[in-house]
C-alpha cells in the first residue's frame, strides 16, 4: 500500500512540473493501446502498427477480408487479440504481429462483436448483447461457461464496450451505468458507479479512465477516486499510464511523457 501512495503522488506532482523528454510520434491512428513491455500499437484504417517507445516502426499487420478492427487487446503481449466487430471475428497474434489463428463468430450470431477479453488460461470472454450473457469460449470456438441473463440478474440491460480480466476476475464498463465486476466463472459480483466510462485500464490495483478530458483513477482496495488534469486537455482524444510513461493520444500525435 505504501509504494502504492508513492506511485500516486509521484503522478499526481508531474502534472505541476516542466517535464523534459516528452517524445512524440506522428499518427493518424483514432486508437492506440501499448503492452506490458511498452511497446505501443496504432489502428489507422485497416492497418495496426507496432512502435518501440522510443518512436521506432517495428512491424505491421492487416488483414482487409474482414474489413476495420477498431481494438486490441494486448494484456498478454505474447498473444494479442484484435478485433473486428463488423464481421464478428477474432484475430490472435503473437508479440511479432504474425497470425496465430483466426476466430469468426459470424455462425454465432455475434454481429458485431465489440467486446472481448482473454484470460490467463487463454480463454476469450465475449458480450452477446442480444442474448445478455457473458460466454467465454476456448480457442476451438467451444463454449465454456456463460453468465446468467444479465438483464434479470442486474435488473436493467447494459451495452458493455471494453471487458478486461485481472486478478481472477472480469471487469466489464456500460458508460451509462457503471462498472461490473465478475468471477472467472462469470457470477456478477459487484458493481462500481463510474458512469461515462467507456475505456478504461487496470494497474496496481487502480482502474484508469478518461472521463471529461481529464485522467481519472478509481482504487480498488480503498475505493476513492482521483481526478489528475491533464495538460492541454482540451485536445486530448485518449490516455493510458504504461510503467513509467504516460501516453496521450491527440489529433495527429501521440505524446508520451515519462512519470
Amino acid at each position: 500500500m505504501h509504494l502504492l501512495l508513492i506511485y500516486f503522488y509521484a503522478l499526481l506532482s508531474f502534472f505541476g512540473q516542466v517535464i523534459d523528454g516528452i517524445r512524440n510520434i506522428e499518427t493518424k491512428a483514432t486508437y492506440f493501446t501499448t503492452d506490458h513491455f511498452n511497446r505501443i500499437y496504432f489502428i489507422e484504417g485497416n492497418v495496426l502498427s507496432q512502435w518501440s517507445n522510443d518512436g521506432t516502426r517495428l512491424r505491421e499487420f492487416s488483414d482487409n477480408r474482414w474489413g476495420r478492427p477498431t481494438y486490441l487487446e494486448a494484456e498478454n503481449a505474447l498473444q494479442m487479440v484484435l478485433l473486428y466487430p463488423n464481421y464478428g471475428t477474432l484475430q490472435l497474434l503473437d508479440q511479432n504481429l504474425s497470425p496465430l489463428r483466426s476466430l469468426d463468430f459470424r455462425p454465432e450470431g455475434f454481429v458485431p462483436l465489440k467486446t472481448v477479453a482473454m484470460t490467463t488460461d487463454n480463454m476469450l470472454w465475449i458480450f452477446d448483447s442480444k442474448a445478455m450473457r457473458l460466454r467465454e469460449y476456448d480457442f476451438a470456438k467451444i463454449q465454456q461457461r456463460q453468465s446468467e441473463d444479465l438483464s434479470v440478474v442486474l435488473g436493467h440491460p447494459v451495452q458493455f464496450t471494453q471487458l478486461l480480466f485481472f486478478k481472477q476476475q472480469l471487469y466489464a464498463t456500460d458508460p451509462s451505468s457503471g462498472v461490473y465486476v465478475f468471477d472467472k466463472y462469470g457470477t456478477f459480483q459487484k458493481q462500481f458507479f463510474l458512469k461515462g466510462i467507456t475505456r478504461f485500464e487496470i494497474l496496481k490495483d487502480q482502474i484508469f479512465f478518461l472521463k471529461r478530458k481529464q485522467l481519472h483513477s478509481f482504487d480498488l482496495v480503498n475505493f476513492n477516486e482521483m481526478t489528475i488534469s491533464l495538460p492541454d486537455s482540451a485536445s486530448v482524444k485518449a490516455v493510458r499510464v504504461e510503467q513509467d510513461n504516460l501516453y496521450i493520444l491527440r489529433q495527429g500525435t501521440l505524446e508520451i511523457r515519462q512519470l
